[in-house]
């Protein structure tokens, strides 16, 4: 019910109540393809697909090949195939007595098919064909216990370089070249840094040894750096002890797909794309002089690595240097560096902690600084397993080289991708969070700080960072690059980047906004890529302070493929929320526009990549787009799919990088936008998040399509406390940084939400206390951005009662005061619409948009067919829809209202999102009845069963 003064508000008003290019010569056309040849039949028996469980080939003349495999039955059985491309197809057998065959892409089921039928036939086909142009992994097997018949496959294990067709002169390209002859190399000026570091693993063009972990089971992980599938069949591994051979051992048929990891483990197990397994001790954990050498099935040295006293040398024409002395322990591994180069000597490797079949890392980190009334740091696990902290020690320093404290932790453990917080001062322990004790206070400051993490009193250094003005050095520690600049005041957080690089410098940090317990924000980003001369890329630096691109080394391919760009950054600074460009050619450097010397002759449809490095050339930042096969290194990764190629005007459009500067090192981070160099970007086209309240899961759709591919799904638990539980979901920028984050209005009465993204911790979410419980329609959340002078989104819960003789009379209630409690509230009246007495039936639902482009969001109620709005915002004490459309749902069900810029032309519109499908309509324009045919995108459900949607936008 109203509270007493809204009612003598309610008699006071009127009640309101709804009645009623520029085209460009092109340069050239250009296709890029693949030879259709290259699609090939592979049996099921074929040595290039994994087996996994229980399957027998059966003898029949009508299969492909023969003979097919009948099986799938068991919980673990599966088929798996690694291949390339838009298009997969699968050839199975129908017959009495068969099951449901379930179709996998990526990890996500795509397609299921009955193959139940009352007489046996053969050559069934199932087709998949609207993937990205990228490596997948298909997974087959029957659903729910029963029992299938795999013929073959059809697909392509091959990834050729991409070739251009259909040549024409371009303009934009050196005189006399076509498109896709490559251009003249344009010489690059000498760079100032001629420090020499290996080849980079992209350029090596073989597989590495990435990893040896000596704890039982020992293992040696291999990986794939190349672009292309490798046969390791009858390649060797072979384990030295000293200068003997212990053991040899031969890989079966396996193939190892680009960028893959396979683990070799020296027990016993059932070989899959990613374990391959020797049944044969190494005797590795017990001896510390030992060698590890991968030879091809020619006997040619690929790839070795030896520590301890081991003399032994590689087969020929491989060769190496020198012996890292490791010892090893059950928290150790010995991993290629940081580098990820490969100078065939012991400096390729580090003792590290385990990290088999991802990334290489350093062990605990310490990941973020937070200085505020109370201190504290937060300790990261970035391994494939549980760390124990238990004796642990951390000490801050202050000032130039004050020690501080020293706390020793007690018994405690951090998962394998956990975070633990200590804070300063007194407080109660829990398995995440611990207090260093009644006046044990860190004394940091926002520009000076350090702290240092030791495996306990007289042990080892885990970590250490320092900030600011502080100098400290203790004992064991190594930093470096310049000093980190700091941020304006405290309240902030000095953060490690998101990639959990540690290279103990400078440049591994920044200033950000707080994400104690969650994955921290970037520090600087390649933001925008510009296809109008002079090409080039914008750095923008996402941080609160500035920050150092001294020696920072950028890398730009041209359309081709060839490296055209390729510049060291010399002496520069980039204030925080800045933006800098890197262009091809020669010029005078200022404050917002570096040269870098090079060609790229970039123009619409054309694929490119680029990269960003730091100083110790590791990366930073990494984007490649169109049909691009470069890969990430050194720290930095693209996720498929790609970015998109350039658009069709590339002097007015750019590739962006949606508004808030996020990096999920995916091509859905990015889109066409109008250009904006040194200011905010655009932003990108509305998509679809979808909730799970059952599961309490999140699943946000990265790009638009029918459905999506299966990777561009964010899926993740979103540690809702449980008071959230069965609550009414929405999505919003509550702290301004530009990306949305959920928020839940609860059956208790309090708003819950949270500014981070991926698995969030419950202790991550905040409350706001609305306490409207009891309006005549369900009370709802209305999430936008109602205060044009703030850049966070507001949030509103509407109120209702029945005002006769007109209807039900709504009034919302909202804060822009997100930092949680209690805070005053302000109403906005929105009166009676869509009401009985005029004919309109069915169940009342909220939102808010943008529909005037005044960078504003006001309130659209939807009531059956019809949807009444207005572009009166919420700061205005009386709301009048005078605005109304008609939007006949295209098909039949239960839809829910959404809005959203979904063409990203600066105006919101309208969809409905159908839970049973999947499915959601939407129209771009505003008109009362425009009869235009909307817009559509179907969605999958890798979370459960979605009951509630909305829009979002920004990471």
């Amino acid at each position: 019910m109203f509270s007493r003064p809204i009612r003598h508000i309610i008699a006071l008003l009127l009640v309101f109540i709804v009645a009623s290019s520029f085209i460009l010569p092109i340069h050239h056309q250009t296709a890029y393809s693949q030879d259709p040849t290259t699609s090939q039949r592979v049996e099921s028996d074929d040595a290039r697909v994994d087996r996994n469980g229980n399957w027998s080939s059966q003898s029949a003349s009508g299969a492909s090949g023969g003979s097919y495999l009948y099986g799938g039955g068991g919980e673990n059985d599966s088929l798996i195939l690694h291949f390339y491309g838009a298009s997969v197809e699968v050839i199975y057998v129908s017959g009495p007595k068969l099951g449901t065959l379930a179709i996998e892409v990526d990890d996500t089921v795509l397609r299921t098919v009955i193959t139940a039928a009352d007489t046996t036939s053969y050559g069934q086909s199932a087709k998949i064909n609207y993937l990205s142009a990228e490596w997948h992994t298909l997974r087959v097997y029957a659903q729910e216990g029963g029992t299938v018949a795999i013929d073959a496959f059809v697909a392509n294990l091959d990834a050729p370089p991409p070739t251009f067709v259909e040549p024409s002169d371009n303009p934009d390209r050196p005189a006399g070249s076509a498109a896709g002859v490559r251009a003249p190399v344009v010489e690059t000026p000498v760079m100032e840094d001629t420090t020499h570091h290996g080849p980079r693993v992209a350029e090596l063009g073989h597989v590495i040894i990435n990893e040896i972990d000596a704890n039982s089971p020992d293992a040696v992980e291999l990986f794939n750096p190349t672009t292309s599938v490798v046969n390791l069949t009858g390649w060797q591994i072979l384990i030295f002890s000293g200068a003997s051979l212990e053991s040899t051992w031969t890989i079966p048929a396996f193939y190892l797909v680009p960028g893959a990891y396979v683990v070799v483990y020296e027990t016993a197990g059932t070989n899959t794309s990613a374990a391959l397994y020797m049944n044969n001790s190494t005797g590795m954990e017990s001896d510390f002089n030992y060698a590890v050498a991968l030879n091809n099935n020619l006997g040619q040295g690929v790839d070795f690595v030896r520590w301890g006293g081991s003399t032994i040398l590689p087969s020929a024409p491989d060769t190496w240097s020198g012996s890292p002395t490791f010892v090893f322990d059950s928290a150790r591994s010995i991993g290629r560096n940081e580098q990820n180069d490969d100078d065939n000597s012991s400096s390729d490797f580090f003792q590290q902690c385990p990290t088999l079949g991802k990334v290489n890392n350093a062990c605990l980190v310490l990941n973020e600084f937070f200085t505020d009334v109370v201190d504290a740091v937060e300790i990261f696990n970035p391994t494939g397993r549980t760390i124990s902290l238990t004796g642990y020690q951390f000490t801050s320093y202050s000032g130039v080289n004050t020690l501080d404290l020293t706390y020793t932790f007690p018994t405690a453990s951090i998962p394998s991708g956990g975070y633990v917080v200590l804070y300063e001062g007194a407080g109660t322990n829990t398995s995440t969070v611990f207090y260093a004790g009644s006046g044990q206070n860190f004394a940091w400051n926002a520009d000076d700080g350090a702290g240092l993490l030791t495996t306990g009193a007289g042990g080892s250094v885990v970590d250490f960072a320092r900030w600011g003005t502080t100098t400290v050095a203790p004992a064991g520690t190594s930093w470096f690059g310049g000093v980190l600049p700091t941020g304006p005041n405290d309240n902030s957080s000095v953060q490690r980047r998101p990639s959990g690089e540690d290279g103990d410098r400078t440049s591994d940090f920044c200033v950000q906004v707080p994400t104690l317990g969650t994955l921290n924000r970037p520090c600087v980003v390649i933001n925008e890529i510009y296809g109008s001369d002079p090409d080039g890329i914008e750095i923008y630096n996402a941080s609160l302070a500035a920050y150092t691109l001294t020696g920072f080394n950028v890398q730009l391919y041209d359309y081709t493929g060839t490296l055209g760009v390729d510049f060291n950054i010399p002496t520069f600074t980039l204030a925080a929320g800045a933006y800098v460009r890197v262009v091809e050619g020669a010029g005078t450097n200022t404050s917002t526009l570096l040269f870098g010397g090079g060609s790229l002759g970039w123009i619409s449809g054309d694929p490119g990549a680029a990269r960003l490095y730091n100083e110790s050339s590791n990366g930073v930042d990494f984007v490649r787009w169109g049909n691009n096969t470069e890969l990430g290194i050194n720290g930095a990764f693209m996720l498929s799919p790609n970015a998109p190629a350039f658009p069709g005007n590339v002097s007015t459009t750019s590739i962006g990088r949606n508004t808030s500067g996020g990096d999920t090192d995916r091509g859905s981070d990015w889109c066409h936008q109008p250009t904006s160099p040194s200011t905010r970007n655009y932003g990108c086209p509305a998509r679809l998040a979808v909730f799970a309240p059952a599961s309490n899961q999140v699943s946000l759709t990265e790009t638009p399509g029918s459905p999506p591919p299966p990777g561009n799904y964010f899926t993740y638990n979103s540690g809702l406390p449980a008071a959230g539980t069965n609550g009414q979901w929405v999505m919003g920028d509550w702290d301004g940084d530009g990306r949305q984050t959920p928020g839940v209005y609860g059956t208790n009465g309090v708003f819950y939400f949270t500014n981070a993204v991926g698995p969030i911790p419950s202790n991550a979410w905040l409350g706001i206390w609305f306490g409207l419980l009891a309006g005549v329609v369900p009370n709802a959340p209305i999430a936008g951005r109602f205060n044009g002078a703030l850049q966070n989104d507001c949030i509103g819960v509407t109120d209702s009662a029945n005002f006769p003789p007109y209807g039900v009379a709504f009034v919302l209630y909202f804060t822009c005061d997100m930092t949680g409690g209690n805070p005053p509230k302000t109403f906005q009246w929105l009166s009676v619409v869509l009401p009985d007495n005029q004919g309109f039936t069915g169940t009342f639902q909220f939102g808010a948009g943008d529909y005037d482009n005044n960078a504003v969001d006001s309130v659209a109620i939807r009531r059956g067919n019809f949807i009444a709005f207005t572009n009166t915002n919420p700061t205005t004490t009386n709301a009048t829809f005078a605005l109304a459309q008609y939007f006949e749902p295209p098909i039949a069900g239960t839809s829910l209202f959404i809005v959203g810029d979904f063409d990203n032309n600066g105006l919101d519109s309208f969809g409905y999102f159908f839970p049973a499908s999947g499915a959601a309509y939407f129209k771009n324009d505003l008109d009362w009845n425009s009869g235009a045919t909307p817009g559509s995108m179907t969605v999958w459900f890798p979370l459960g069963t979605a009951t509630t949607a909305d829009t979002w936008s920004g990471y």
